[in-house]
């Protein structure tokens, strides 16, 4: 880690060869893990080889990027800074994860999303090519104060949805296992509480209160007084334009997650089966940033 901090911080294009790297190595783990699922594994494991090679993958990620984000976003929030660093500034963490994040977007999770039919979900592309975006800028530099906590430190609840999306409803045959099997059904079960209390704490309170008490004022800030730089203005206008449109994307999936919740609340007790906590906001797209 700490070669690819020093190897990043001097070198624009060693950046996008990282990212080239990471992405190939993404895909490669994915194809491995394909072709175990569908050759040397029993049902329902075989039955769809290329969705679970893609949860192996994300498995693999999202703790990484999250254990990246926490490690560079927490010292940040007792670093005094101005708006045009935080903005336009460096920081070592970020040189290597905008990398990781552009590198597995781009030639990893869009390629699998649109070959995998169980993948697709127009919002989840959309995310996908905005971040990925984003992550390219941050290369340059630009936001690279914020990218531990929008590519890291809130895919901590990426980690057990990764789980629950498996025994999703809209994949029969591994939910019908998952209520056979005593351990897989706990893990799923254990999996949805999680990623409920991580989804409401992160993304339905922390992430707007980011981007509207930090992010927008520092964008703000920077347009006001003048100190973006060229070519960058129109960069600035359309992070603040696709930051309100996640930040109320977020809201809106808190608004399923926690309608779930409450359903769940007033049935419990009860012998009538609830609906899975993901249903409704799988079914939508998966809030994976």
């Amino acid at each position: 880690l700490m070669g690819c901090l020093e190897i990043c911080a001097h070198s624009r294009t060693w950046c996008f060869l990282f990212a080239v790297a990471f992405g190939t190595a993404c895909l490669s783990v994915h194809c491995v893990a394909h072709f175990i699922f569908a050759r040397l594994c029993p049902p329902p494991l075989n039955r769809e080889p290329g969705f679970l090679a893609h949860q192996v993958v994300a498995l693999l990620l999202m703790p990484l990027f999250a254990w990246l984000g926490c490690l560079g976003w927490l010292p940040l929030q007792i670093s005094p800074s101005t708006p045009e660093d935080r903005i336009f500034g460096t920081f070592p963490i970020s040189e290597v994860l905008a990398p990781l994040i552009a590198g597995s977007l781009l030639l990893w999770d869009i390629p699998t999303s649109l070959l995998v039919p169980k993948l697709y979900a127009r919002a989840t592309m959309a995310h996908h090519v905005a971040f990925a975006v984003i992550g390219i800028i941050s290369m340059y530099p630009y936001l690279q104060y914020y990218v531990p906590f929008f590519g890291g430190v809130i895919e901590m609840s990426s980690i057990p949805l990764a789980v629950v999306d498996v025994f999703h409803p809209k994949h029969p045959e591994l939910e019908t296992w998952a209520r056979q099997n005593a351990c897989v059904g706990l893990l799923n079960a254990f999996c949805r509480v999680l990623f409920a209390l991580l989804f409401v704490a992160l993304r339905t309170i922390y992430f707007p209160w980011v981007v509207l008490t930090q992010m927008l004022p520092d964008l703000v800030s920077v347009l006001m007084q003048g100190h973006a730089r060229m070519g960058m203005v129109a960069a600035v206008v359309f992070t603040l334009s696709l930051a309100l449109g996640f930040m109320f994307l977020q809201l809106y999936w808190s608004k399923l997650v926690i309608g779930q919740l409450l359903k769940a609340v007033r049935t419990l007790g009860s012998q009538q089966s609830t609906q899975p906590l993901e249903n409704e906001l799988l079914s939508e797209s998966s809030p994976d940033d």
